[in-house]
């Protein structure tokens, strides 16, 4: 079993390659779109215009799930407004 400073030791070696890594990814992201919009003119266009898909996504799928919810309200609320009072009496 391996002791307490030798755990401590790997942890340490471990969070350092972690936070290599995290750096790295950090600086490939920050160069990408420089390096895509010099060989793509239209990347940069796309670029600004990406934030604006997943919020036409939210809105489309919050006016679906209140149309089903509507008319899940209004499937229930029917037959309860048609029900007659007993007969004879």
């Amino acid at each position: 079993m391996p002791s307490f400073a030798e755990l401590i030791q790997q942890a340490s070696a471990r969070a350092w390659l972690e936070s290599r890594s995290a750096v790295m990814l950090g600086a490939l992201q920050a160069l990408a779109p420089s390096h895509a919009t010099k060989r793509w003119t239209w990347f940069s266009t796309f670029a600004r215009r990406a934030p604006y898909l997943p919020g036409i996504l939210f809105i489309t799928v919050g006016v679906d799930a209140g149309y089903h919810g509507w008319n899940g309200l209004s499937a229930q609320a029917a037959p309860a407004a048609s029900v007659s009072a007993p007969a004879g009496g």
